[in-house]
């Protein structure tokens, strides 16, 4: 028999190791459940791995098929000819569409700082207005070209402001919020400067005065008609030059989780050599604040090289910032840890996937909103919660914090009571197989 014990002298030996492909049936018994572990591990890895890539793939497909889902506030204070052709040029735009909002100036009781606050409450993604006067400004100043030199001649300020926020999405706003919006100026411009042709053709063909041809000639393309409509894009809070600052608030949540599941695995193994020397509640309590007195150092170290390498002042003072990321540290590790305790050997292939759903439903590379409707899951996942949050405070953008907070401790405050129950359950039995292990090794000897 494979177990049998050769005595030598007194001292007891193992038998021989045999081959794996002996026809003793002990060794058969062993093959076959290595077989069936084997097989049944490797179809776990490759469903794990096809749910993965269709996953995280599908998170990155056709993004423009849903900017509609992106909204944006069009504004005229003009409301006049200018104002006009602004609002008819979105409303006739084709090609990649947002969801385009249009109010009445009354709405907002005249005043642009109250659209753009609509920005600052994360209500749209960004919000496009004609300043007030804009058709007045362009025919006073056709009409000085009639009366005044070329030197004299008004230069025109930008009509159109943009106001978007880039720190919500550093990746996608400029792409699929600002770059539609520009391209639907350009083309009103277009349009604008044909209309104001016409109009200054006509005026010539009814002008007496020949000797101001060559002023308008000059000015035709370089004063006024080249560029009638200015832009201004108003960046409320700026990320795209804050790179630190950006990978921060992304892959730093994701390296954050992969030093958590070292710090599980090492502190899983080290208190399972105390189970059958300690009490099981001591031990799982130990795990737990241990977890927690871990989180509060590893979120220091985290926040401090964040703020070191963003070079941006945060918004909102540094302990605020370091006690969210206490928060998702401790939310990580009760995760990580209830998964790995309960799982056993099939931990690792479900933290996988949990990690790729929560990193493709995050907003890492788009915004859900440009997103198939399934990544919608993301948000009510941990990892879109942390992102949120953090760049809140790095980039000041706008979040539902308390939301992202609420959701957080509602993960941790679940899986503290779960831990607590199924922890204390695998603990006793682990600890029951350790004395009965402890007790045949007394008898045997």
């Amino acid at each position: 028999m494979l177990t049998q014990l050769v005595k030598n002298g007194g001292t007891v030996l193992p038998p021989p190791r045999k081959h794996i492909w002996s026809n003793d049936p002990a060794i058969s018994a062993a093959r076959r459940t290595l077989l069936c572990g084997w097989v049944v591990l490797s179809v776990s890895v490759w469903i794990v791995c096809l749910l993965m890539y269709l996953i995280f793939l599908g998170s990155t497909r056709f993004p423009t098929h849903y900017t509609k889902n992106l909204h944006v506030l069009i504004i005229d204070f003009d409301q006049q000819q200018a104002g006009s052709l602004f609002l008819q040029s979105f409303q006739e735009s084709t090609g990649q569409i947002l969801h385009w909002i249009y109010r009445s100036p009354a709405y907002y009781q005249n005043d642009p700082n109250n659209v753009i606050n609509e920005v600052q409450h994360g209500k749209v993604w960004a919000v496009v207005y004609i300043k007030a006067g804009t058709t007045q400004l362009i025919n006073s100043t056709i009409n000085s070209i009639f009366t005044s030199s070329y030197k004299s001649t008004v230069i025109l300020n930008s009509s159109i402001i943009i106001a978007y926020d880039e720190g919500r999405n550093s990746n996608s706003v400029p792409t699929y919020v600002v770059t539609p919006i520009t391209n639907i100026i350009a083309a009103a411009n277009a349009k604008y400067t044909n209309i104001l042709l016409n109009q200054l053709n006509q005026q010539l063909l009814s002008s007496s005065n020949n000797s101001v041809v060559v002023s308008i000639n000059s000015v035709l393309i370089t004063s006024v008609l080249n560029n009638p409509l200015k832009y201004t894009a108003m960046n409320l809070h700026p990320a795209i030059y804050h790179f630190s600052g950006t990978i921060g608030t992304t892959l730093g949540y994701l390296v954050l989780w992969v030093v958590v599941v070292g710090h599980v695995a090492a502190t899983l193994s080290l208190t399972s050599l105390l189970i059958g020397k300690f009490k099981v509640i001591e031990i799982l309590l130990f795990r737990l604040f241990y977890g927690i007195f871990q989180g509060f150092f590893i979120s220091l170290i985290f926040s401090l090289c964040v703020l070191w390498f963003a070079t941006t002042p945060l918004h909102g003072t540094f302990v605020r910032y370091w006690l969210f990321n206490w928060l998702v540290a401790i939310t990580f590790i009760i995760i990580n840890a209830a998964v790995s305790i309960n799982l056993g050997h099939f931990a690792t292939l479900f933290l996988t996937l949990f990690l790729t759903l929560n990193l493709s439903s995050s907003g890492i590379n788009f915004p859900i909103e440009l997103q198939p409707k399934f990544y919608r899951i993301g948000y009510g996942l941990p990892l879109y919660q942390c992102m949120s949050g953090g760049r809140h405070f790095v980039f000041g953008s706008y979040t539902h914090l308390s939301l992202n907070i609420g959701i957080l401790i509602a993960y941790y405050s679940g899986f503290f009571v779960f831990i607590l129950c199924t922890g204390l359950y695998r603990a006793k039995k682990q600890e029951k197989e350790v004395i009965e292990k402890q007790r045949n090794g007394g008898d045997q000897k």
